[in-house]
């Protein structure tokens, strides 16, 4: 059978099922002794209640009839006849003064009870009445008919015209020979002093202090006697005139819940609707009962708490060593495998602990040679420069080096998935990760680097238990060898254009000296003169054209000279118009004619530096575009912008386009070599060079030189001679 308490310590299991049969014994106990108590004790109360009501009842209702009794009286007084009949025919005011005095002075001191008497014809109204007769809503008016007999009113609690609790006491008044009701009698009576003179109303009991009597009228509502009233009657003559403690609920139903009680109803009395109930507190009644349960219950918790630290003292004696055992297993657990434990006994226990300490003994020297060559494989791991990832079966990867990072990023954009034989039908990653290609070797690009992955699977016992990849950066390799491949080919492509220019030179030189032969045979006045002449001028042209072709591929020799860079504008737009045609764009040069634009240095790399700016921004730019080469002077600065239309440079590049062999063409289209070059050539001189604008509207690259010396001081002399006049 399984343990349902397998979760709990040892201590706790033999804790509980000690406290369990105990609670068991003191709960069956404890509930049948209270039961037996209780029903007895609720038997005895009811006994007790049902003859305190009884007895009330026959009191209250005595002292009721009597009342009434005496109000049938009143209402057979021929004098109130009389005058009551007198009033009817002739409303004379002296009939209801004399009225209302023989109320006040002969009948109302006869009832000890009554605070009121008036008379009423049989509309309601009120003929005669001393202080505090009744409110109208009392007197049930346009029923005339039920006042055939004696009634009582319904309780009222205090209002404006009497301070204290009241009913009303009503009787017919009839005419002499009993046949026609006239009117009626109405009392008022207070219920302090009626209750004070009732009969035996403050007999002593043992329920005095714990029982309350409510008298319910026939309409509903209910009168609370205080427990004063009950303990003293009528010796308090303050209490009684004050009605305290008195309070009558208009409606049984209204009353606030109360606690457990004892309830009584002694049925009506005498046939008038009125019932008596006693009701008793059964927080106080059941007291002794209490008592008796917590005098119970403590010594049980006694019994209990010897009981407990009794076997406490047993349970100490086997779960303190398990306890050590535990918290030493959970130290090893945490990488402390020096802790050994110290449990000095020959029983069980002892030799567990002895076992135990030898178990981690063995532990931590086996746990010892396991972190040395941890470190050692990491140290190798780590300082290796390629890439290292290891992957479970699933394709997870389970270990990687810092040079395996953008490995990992290519293996975390897509989910593993197997199965599939082909590489061309999976992901980069799934490929990678798929146990069926056994090794395999390929090149990937990831974030802009081309890497090498050799993959191969880890087999163990003929199962294959994962996946090992090895990464190399060949970027740079890739980009040396593309590099050397373009400058043989623009090595080869110098070596042509010198052996074309070469072969190209004779003929022209041929048909230049023909030309001018033929000019000089021409007579002076021939029309072919001018033909001639168009001959000369493209020979001309396309040896100006071979020589600037010869003199960039060849580079030539440095030779510092004076040059006015506007004629170095007009070579290189001169050389790059072929290349703008071809591309549809327009190069123009938009030279300053004002003054000489003279500067010293390199013809040669100063014409190499422009053409290759010119160059980018004419590839830069879409066909039907413009590139405008601008040169200008401003103080002793050559200004010099190109200025293309193309569609910009992007902000992630613009801090690297001044880097050697960066560029953003197509693989075989630039070197990246053109703007450093440049750069450098143009601070060679002197002069500086910055990327002026970008935009998706276009580029502008700018650069300034120096004046030489001798065209700085003729500006200064100029602008002196100028301030002068």
């Amino acid at each position: 059978m399984r343990d349902v308490l397998a979760r709990l310590p040892i201590k706790h299991k033999l804790t509980l099922t000690f406290l369990f049969i105990c609670m068991i014994v003191v709960v069956v106990g404890g509930v049948f002794v209270s039961q037996f108590a209780r029903t007895s004790l609720e038997d005895q109360i009811a006994f007790r209640v049902e003859a305190e009501a009884e007895a009330r009842s026959m009191a209250i209702g005595a002292a009721r009839d009597l009342i009434g009794r005496r109000a049938e009286d009143f209402a057979s007084d021929g004098f109130i006849r009389n005058r009551l009949e007198q009033i009817g025919v002739d409303a004379a005011p002296h009939f209801r003064e004399e009225l209302a005095r023989h109320l006040r002075t002969n009948k109302l001191p006869l009832v000890q009870s009554a605070v009121s008497a008036s008379v009423l014809d049989m509309s309601g109204q009120v003929v005669a009445a001393t202080a505090g007769g009744p409110w109208p809503a009392e007197i049930p008016v346009g029923e005339s008919e039920t006042w055939t007999a004696t009634f009582f009113g319904k309780f009222s609690d205090r209002n404006q015209l009497n301070d204290f609790p009241s009913f009303l006491v009503c009787a017919p008044i009839r005419d002499l020979v009993r046949s026609r009701i006239l009117g009626l009698m109405v009392l008022r009576i207070h219920v302090g002093r009626f209750l004070a003179g009732v009969p035996g109303i403050a007999k002593r009991t043992e329920l005095v202090n714990n029982h309350e009597l409510v008298i319910g009228d026939p309409f509903g509502n209910e009168l609370h006697l205080p427990t004063w009233l009950i303990r003293e009657g009528a010796e308090n003559a303050d209490l009684v005139e004050e009605a305290a403690g008195f309070r009558v609920v208009t409606q049984a139903a209204e009353l606030d819940p109360r606690g457990f009680v004892f309830e009584f109803d002694a049925g009506e009395i005498g046939g008038k609707g009125w019932k008596v109930r006693v009701d008793v507190d059964a927080t106080a009644a059941m007291a002794p009962v209490r008592s008796l349960e917590n005098r119970y219950f403590g010594a049980a918790l006694v019994i209990l708490a010897v009981g407990f630290f009794s076997i406490l003292a047993t349970v100490r004696l086997v779960v303190l060593p398990l306890r050590h055992l535990r918290a030493a297993a959970e130290k090893i657990a945490n990488g402390d495998h020096s802790v050994r434990v110290d449990i000095e006994a020959d029983d069980e226990i002892g030799v567990v602990g002895t076992a135990f300490n030898a178990m981690a003994a063995a532990v931590e020297t086996r746990t010892f040679e396991l972190e040395r060559r941890r470190d050692e494989l990491a140290s190798v791991v780590a300082s290796m420069h390629d890439g290292l990832c290891l992957l479970s079966p699933e394709g997870e990867v389970l270990l990687a080096n810092a040079a395996a990072q953008p490995l990992k990023k290519l293996l975390a954009e897509s989910s593993p998935r197997h199965g599939m034989a082909l590489c061309k039908e999976l992901h980069c990653s799934d490929c990678l990760r798929s146990t069926s290609n056994g090794a395999s070797a390929c090149e990937v690009e990831i974030d802009g680097r081309v890497f090498e992955v050799q993959a191969s699977d880890l087999r163990a016992g003929g199962v294959i238990g994962g996946r090992l990849l090895v990464s190399r950066d060949i970027t740079e390799r890739l980009e040396m060898a593309e590099r050397q491949a373009f400058h043989e080919r623009m090595s080869m492509a110098g070596e042509l254009a010198a052996v074309v220019a070469h072969e190209i030179n004779n003929p022209l030189a041929s048909i230049s000296m023909y030309a001018q032969m033929m000019s000089d045979e021409l007579p002076p006045e021939s029309a072919f003169h001018e033909h001639v002449d168009v001959i000369e001028r493209n020979t001309a042209a396309c040896s100006r054209a071979i020589r600037d072709l010869l003199e960039n591929v060849r580079g030539g020799a440095s030779e510092v000279v004076e040059v006015d860079f506007r004629d170095i504008a007009q070579d290189a737009a001169r050389f790059l118009a072929p290349l703008a045609k071809v591309s549809g764009v327009t190069l123009r040069p938009e030279l300053d004619d004002s003054v000489e634009a003279l500067v010293v240095g390199d013809e040669t790399k100063l014409r190499q530096a422009l053409m290759n700016l010119a160059m980018n921004g004419i590839q830069a730019t879409s066909p039907g575009g413009s590139v405008a080469i601008k040169v200008s002077v401003k103080g002793e600065q050559v200004i010099v912008r190109i200025v293309d239309e193309g569609s910009g440079i992007p902000d992630a590049d613009r801090e690297r386009i001044f880097e050697p062999f960066f560029t953003t063409k197509a693989a075989g289209e630039g070197t990246g070599l053109g703007l450093p070059t440049a750069r450098r050539t143009v601070e060679s001189h002197g002069g500086q060079f910055a990327l002026e604008d970008s935009s998706a509207k276009g580029t502008t690259f700018r650069f300034s030189l120096p004046l030489s010396a001798a065209t700085a001081a003729d500006l200064a002399g100029s602008e002196d001679k100028e301030g002068t006049a």
